[in-house]
């Protein structure tokens, strides 16, 4: 069969995010031997060298029964479902998602209060995806859809993270969405509650300011959307969860 090399180079560096390995002709070869019907030698010679000064539009001929193994191997049904992602990388619904948002979410003191934060959907490298401003960093991560779940795992550059995920249905171009995070404190103490997303049309990321917003104060607001917020946001019990003080790690700390 006839492939691109552009396809290629992308099962190659699959490949090698997935055994954690590099790209030189020893590492080829482990990786080779780990996937059936494969001789050590031929990712490097047949494929990994060949490719190596010829341009993404190229195609060369190969075995195909090989070449499914490689894409089975990577947790693709067929070539074609392999070769689909790529060209589609995600899908229209995902992309309606682009733009500038808030999100809130309720403060876990006693204090009726919500935390308001800036966030960017933008498209980079074929993904999609979400940046969160913090106090003193950005949180990034890449949003993935499935089954009318929206998720992203956001991360900054000193390796704290959180988790969030929204229901989004077969909905594009949404303005709130509702979620669900959960990450950890300080003190290592896991917490999670609900959280909001709402888009905000006309403004750009850097012109969105981080905030600390009174419950109070919003539930007298004459922006209905604010009352809303505030009163679906109001009670700590329903939008906080954390767990008890934990010493021994036993029985004991649950009562």
């Amino acid at each position: 069969m006839k492939i691109k090399v552009k396809y290629l180079n992308r099962i190659i560096d699959a490949l090698v995010t997935k055994h954690d390995e590099t790209y030189e002709q020893k590492a080829m070869g482990r990786i080779a031997e780990k996937i059936d019907g494969l001789g050590d030698q031929y990712l490097y010679k047949k494929i990994s060298q060949p490719i190596s000064k010829m341009k993404p539009e190229q195609e060369i001929g190969l075995n195909e029964a090989k070449v499914m193994a490689l894409v089975r191997h990577l947790g693709y049904q067929n070539i074609k479902a392999f070769t689909n992602e790529m060209d589609n990388p995600y899908s229209s619904q995902l992309k309606s998602c682009i733009g500038t948002y808030y999100t809130y979410l309720r403060k876990s003191s006693k204090e009726g209060a919500l935390l308001r934060s800036p966030v960017r959907v933008f498209e980079k490298k074929n993904k999609i995806w979400m940046e969160l401003q913090g106090k003193r960093l950005n949180y990034l991560g890449e949003m993935k859809l499935q089954h009318g779940y929206l998720s992203v795992l956001l991360q900054n550059e000193n390796g704290k993270q959180f988790y969030h995920g929204y229901k989004i249905g077969a909905m594009e171009e949404p303005l709130v969405l509702q979620g669900i995070f959960s990450g950890v404190t300080s003190t290592f103490d896991p917490i999670g509650g609900r959280v909001i997303l709402v888009r905000v049309e006309g403004k750009k990321f850097n012109e969105l300011k981080i905030g600390e917003l009174k419950i109070s104060a919003m539930k007298r607001s004459d922006d209905t959307g604010e009352v809303a917020l505030a009163e679906y946001l109001e009670d700590i019990a329903r939008n906080n969860l954390s767990i008890n003080k934990t010493t021994s790690f036993g029985f004991g700390d649950l009562t």
